[in-house]
């Protein structure tokens, strides 16, 4: 099988904390760098009979940013529970918007010529935050409740030159705006990528996820060569990656999903759903546990 008529595509997920003074659902003040589960409540705890009330300025700021992107923005909006379980989800579930988001059909005109288009930006409420100390876990709930928008672009980037001046751009608008100060060093904008390969012609493959890049130098490494030591050396570049995807769908007709978590320090990524791959396939088929088995690994990571 020859990859000569074979392209990558590049997608990206923006997390972008809001500057609003309270939390999105409680009274809780939106503030960072307290000590550690200091500024909580019980609906920030997902405790029994905590009831949310949205912040109406999330609502404006996650409005302006649509207009910024040139979003439409609908006039009915709802929110979903998205239910999954991590260390950091005391809930059980994140309040997100799934069928009906704020902002849909957006875009950037990039300096560079290319329009990268946006599928939609919607409203959810952040996940605590696991620190890591030696040989324990810690859990600090201070960051549950943070407001988010999540921004979500077509699949319209061609390297990571592209991704790279696209975030530029977002943060130098959003922090002009007064919608976030993206500081990506705190985690008040966070990016997943998402790569996958495709036949000219043809619809989109099923994609690799990268997640847990705090600069966009770590962005544009794991998207061009990942680097260094990761457990399985067929994520470390885009042109290894095509080559094990398409290896892939020769053997077995599919391209399979894959998770993947960068360390910063170690300059790679670690691919979390390759060691329960094969169970996902099998377990996932007959009783639609690959969402678990993912979640199991990104517990254990």
């Amino acid at each position: 099988m020859s990859k000569t008529n074979w392209q990558t595509v590049i997608g990206l997920e923006i997390h972008v904390e809001l500057l609003t003074k309270h939390k999105i659902f409680c009274s809780c003040p939106n503030r960072f760098g307290d000590l550690p589960n200091t500024i909580k409540c019980p609906i920030c705890e997902g405790l029994p009979g905590a009831i949310p009330k949205l912040n109406e300025e999330v609502l404006e700021l996650a409005t302006k940013a649509g207009l910024i992107l040139n979003c439409e923005i609908n006039e009915k909006s709802t929110f979903d529970r998205k239910n999954y379980f991590y260390p950091d989800l005391p809930k059980g579930y994140q309040i997100t918007q799934f069928y009906n988001p704020l902002c849909r059909n957006g875009y950037i005109d990039l300096p560079s010529g290319s329009r990268i288009r946006i599928s939609d930006i919607h409203m959810e409420d952040d996940a605590a935050k696991i620190i890591r100390e030696d040989s324990n876990i810690n859990v600090d709930y201070n960051r549950c409740g943070v407001p988010l928008i999540e921004i979500v672009t077509m699949p319209d980037f061609k390297n990571s030159e592209e991704v790279v001046e696209f975030l530029e751009i977002l943060r130098r608008d959003f922090q002009y705006a007064g919608i976030s100060d993206c500081r990506i060093e705190q985690g008040s904008m966070r990016a997943d990528v998402n790569l996958s390969v495709m036949r000219d012609g043809e619809s989109l493959g099923v994609r690799t996820e990268t997640k847990n890049m705090a600069s966009f130098k770590a962005i544009a490494k794991a998207i061009e060569n990942g680097g260094g030591d990761s457990i399985v050396k067929t994520i470390l570049s885009p042109v290894i990656e095509i080559a094990a995807a398409l290896a892939i769908g020769a053997v077995f007709g599919v391209i399979l999903k894959f998770l993947t978590v960068w360390f910063t320090g170690r300059g790679n990524r670690l691919a979390l759903t390759y060691a329960f791959v094969f169970a996902c396939i099998g377990l996932g088929n007959m009783f639609g546990l690959s969402s678990l088995l993912e979640c199991m690994a990104l517990g254990a990571a």
